[in-house]
């Protein structure tokens, strides 16, 4: 009996010997303490939000910005090189607030959505090491330094110029209408920090068949244009430049439209700045020459005036949401009663946990169709909108919500049955 207690200590005491060994290698191992993984919320348009969440498993991805302690705005523009910048501006919130942070990088025009995704998320990786580098998650990052080999000094045997060409045609139809378009355009621009220069030149065929009852019924609208601009910066607040084009186009009754004018444009924040706000504006005035297919209701075949135009452009994109509006007023000086007003905005505003509002839109109060012929437009042309007919006004309204709720986290991808 003695035998059998003295065997039951001795696994017990066994036991406990190597559960206090596990417990202090427990102990000693590191772990990741859950309240320690940062919650965020990506603000961006262009991402691709599944690859993301796979590749970068050290956060929770959050469906509200409000539940996020570092909150990440994605904004883009065009390079000079037909490329792309993106910005990634890192906010922190609750105990992060104060610590924010840039990053950005920059795209080719011929690189993959692979690439670009791929340096998406190593930018997102970076940004992201300073909130968690002091906590149990920075125990488990490495860094690592692949240096490429020194540069050679870059000699740049186009000077920045970038040309493009682009020609594209589309057709479809069916028994009895059939639809084809025909379009090209070459340009070419040169963009550095003193200079931004663009010239295009394009065209356009469409062409409409539909069989009815009485015949066959051709439709043929025909537009060629061209465009150039050039820009010289002065400060992080001004600069100075020009605009040309001319066009020619049978919807609006111009055999030519040709225009000329320098132009002003002050931008209240920095330059620097336009990834994330911006408000310009922009004075311009020149001289404007048509040449019109028919008489126009004004008894003019041909005229040479004098217009200007004030611009306004805000942009923003901020942790509340984005703003992207303009207003621009233009008016011939010959006759001051001809002139346009456009406005266009787009609003998307992020109201409380969950719940989004999207508004979009333009509006034109136009006093200056100085184009239209006299002669009267057959039916078939408006109803097939191949001319522009006289109005007043023309307008376009866009209103939404969005409201989600449920579970505040968005970590786990499952692409099956996706379609």
């Amino acid at each position: 009996m003695m035998k059998f207690w003295r065997c039951i200590l001795t696994g017990v005491l066994v036991f406990l010997a190597f559960a206090d060994l596990a417990a202090e290698e427990q102990a000693l191992s590191p772990r990741v303490d859950d309240r320690d993984v940062p919650n965020i919320y990506l603000d961006c348009n262009r991402c691709d939000f599944d690859y993301l969440r796979e590749n970068i498993t050290f956060v929770n991805y959050v469906r509200d910005r409000k539940d996020a302690l570092v909150h990440i705005i994605v904004s883009t523009q065009r390079t000079g090189g037909g490329g792309r910048e993106y910005t990634l501006i890192f906010h922190g919130q609750k105990q992060y607030e104060g610590k924010s942070d840039t990053l950005s990088f920059i795209t080719e025009p011929e690189e993959t959505d692979d690439s670009v995704r791929r340096k998406m998320a190593h930018t997102i990786r970076l940004g992201m090491v300073r909130y968690v580098a002091g906590t149990s998650v920075g125990k488990f990052l490495s860094v690592q330094f692949n240096s490429p080999r020194k540069p050679a000094e870059v000699r740049d045997r186009w000077n920045y110029w970038v040309f493009r060409t682009r020609f594209r045609s589309f057709a479809n139809g069916q028994k009895s209408t059939n639809f084809f378009n025909l379009n090209g355009s070459v340009s070419a621009s040169r963009v550095t920090d003193a200079w931004k220069v663009n010239l295009t030149f394009g065209t356009n065929y469409s062409e409409n068949r539909f069989d009815v009852s009485s015949g066959t019924f051709r439709s043929i609208d025909r537009e060629n244009w061209s465009y150039g601009l050039i820009v010289k910066s002065i400060d992080e607040h001004w600069s100075v430049g020009a605009f040309a084009d001319a066009s020619s186009s049978t919807r609006r009754n111009v055999e030519l439209d040709v225009m000329l004018a320098p132009a002003i444009e002050y931008n209240l924040f920095p330059y620097s700045e336009s990834t994330h706000r911006q408000l310009r504006i922009l004075y311009q005035l020149g001289y404007n020459g048509f040449r019109y297919s028919e008489v126009t209701i004004y008894d003019k075949i041909s005229e040479d005036l004098v217009a200007h135009q004030l611009g306004v452009a805000l942009q923003a994109q901020q942790t509340w949401g984005s703003v992207d509006m303009s207003v621009r007023w233009s008016q011939y000086l010959n006759d001051l009663s001809k002139n346009r007003l456009r406005i266009r905005g787009g609003i998307a505003l992020q109201l409380f946990r969950g719940f989004s509002l999207e508004i979009d839109g333009n509006y034109e109060q136009i006093r200056d169709q100085l184009f239209l012929p006299k002669s009267s437009i057959p039916d078939e042309d408006i109803l097939l909108r191949r001319r522009e007919l006289e109005t007043s006004y023309r307008y376009f309204t866009s209103i939404g919500i969005r409201y989600t709720f449920g579970s505040k986290f968005s970590n786990v991808v499952n692409p099956r049955f996706s379609g």
